[in-house]
């Protein structure tokens, strides 16, 4: 089925170092020739007034404006004009990709660098949080309640930070490591952290039904757990295991009629994985939501 997913150029900063602001085209250019179906469609960029709604002011300021550089800088560990124009077309990307799916039942954008991003700093090559500001942007737009599904490697303490006391929104996350690991009191979200590849999926499973039935999935899909790979890389965590993952979450969200918004989130090259490696593996998100029937 034809869905739209959101990219533009703007994604990928020219010379970046980090697989963070690098993969997004040849992800893109996967999807141009496996998906010719799949509308590659360019987002407005996120506003400030977006920003502002995850997080404080004087990030926001420091984040525009490169100054303090320390701070503007933290996530990425490089602050220029391209990076904030990358961050802010990828976290409008997730915007539109979480609005487009409460209308039509399924979308993605090919961001990542989200959750580790808190309310006053970003941390962990992450600098806006989009995950956030795309949950709280759907609440005001129609959806009465937001689940996400976090299956980066790391944990997503950044999302928790800014949305842990929202009563609208359900967080699952699994994890393979214990990077930006959070604790609540709040039955609604659950974090489970497991290097086991034969006992994942049913982690996964678990979680899934632990989020249960609410207007809007958001995927964070890192592929960073891929044996092979470097930040995150875990033992037995083949591309066979990560792709069962994706169609796990695609039936899970076809029989229950969730709509569902994806992004890449984590994946990085390493000894044995090659860019085009993580963009391969992140090819399994995009085709297990293609085959999804989501109702609308």
């Amino acid at each position: 089925m034809n869905y739209p997913i959101f990219y533009n150029d703007s994604y990928v900063v020219p010379g970046g170092g980090l697989e963070t602001v690098r993969k997004a085209d040849e992800v893109a250019r996967r999807i141009l020739e496996q998906f010719p179906d799949i509308k590659l469609v360019s987002p407005e960029p996120a506003t400030v007034e977006q920003l502002l709604l995850a997080h404080t002011a004087e990030y926001i300021e420091a984040f525009l404006s490169g100054e303090p550089y320390y701070v503007a800088s933290a996530a990425l560990g490089e602050w220029s004009e391209e990076v904030v124009a990358s961050v802010l077309a990828s976290t409008g990307g997730v915007i539109e990709a979480a609005l487009t799916a409460l209308e039509s039942g399924k979308s993605g954008s090919l961001s990542s660098g989200l959750h580790h991003a808190a309310s006053d700093h970003g941390a962990g090559f992450c600098t806006i949080n989009g995950l956030a500001i795309a949950a709280l942007v759907a609440l005001q737009n129609g959806a009465k309640s937001v689940g996400i599904l976090d299956v980066d490697a790391h944990c997503g303490g950044g999302t928790f930070d800014i949305l842990g006391n929202n009563p609208l929104i359900r967080i699952g996350d699994v994890s393979t490591n214990g990077y930006d690991a959070w604790r609540s009191g709040q039955e609604r979200h659950k974090l489970e952290i497991t290097t086991d590849p034969d006992t994942y999926l049913d982690v996964v499973a678990e979680m899934l039904e632990h989020i249960g039935s609410v207007d809007l999935l958001l995927l964070n899909a890192g592929m960073d757990p891929a044996e092979g790979g470097s930040a995150g890389s875990t033992r037995g965590f083949t591309s066979e295991l990560l792709e069962q993952r994706e169609l796990l979450v695609a039936e899970w969200c076809e029989r229950t009629n969730t709509p569902v918004a994806f992004v890449l989130a984590g994946g990085y090259v390493g000894s044995n994985l090659t860019l085009g490696g993580v963009a391969d593996l992140h090819m399994h998100t995009v085709a297990a939501i293609a085959g999804a029937t989501i109702n609308r």
